[in-house]
């Protein structure tokens, strides 16, 4: 998302009541972590977070980017998809910030399978990008 349209959307978050933004999740979303970002630059209050299914954070993810814009941002980043802990890893590196748990979020306890698509095909563009967040 480009700068421009970042900030629209940004100051189309705080603009809009409630009732418009029950409308647009992704708009209160967003107003939620402006609110957080701000608190955490002028309120001196950290921001914390635990995403759930992280995928890689950044495809398709409109919450866990926010984590490099706000200051001293800390997230334990769930993701049980090996290939995509890796990527997850290399779009957030500072192990101290960013804990990754390789774990699945189940009703029961135990080991589970997860299917997924072929890595390579991924990265080779044989399969749609789109794909990679999707297991079962």
């Amino acid at each position: 998302m480009s700068s421009i349209s970042s900030l629209a959307r940004l100051a189309l978050s705080f603009g809009l009541p409630a009732g418009l933004l029950d409308r647009g999740p992704a708009l209160r979303g967003t107003k939620f972590l402006a609110k957080a970002a701000l608190r955490a630059r002028f309120g001196g209050r950290p921001f914390q977070m635990v995403n759930v299914g992280a995928c890689d954070g950044a495809l398709f993810d409109d919450v866990t980017p926010w984590l490099h814009r706000i200051a001293r941002a800390r997230a334990v980043l769930v993701e049980p998809v090996p290939y995509n802990q890796k990527r997850l890893r290399a779009n957030y590196p500072d192990t101290e910030r960013f804990i990754i748990e390789p774990v699945a979020v189940t009703r029961t306890k135990g080991s589970i399978t997860v299917h997924t698509f072929d890595a390579a095909a991924l990265e080779a563009g044989t399969l749609p990008i789109e794909f990679i967040g999707c297991s079962s």
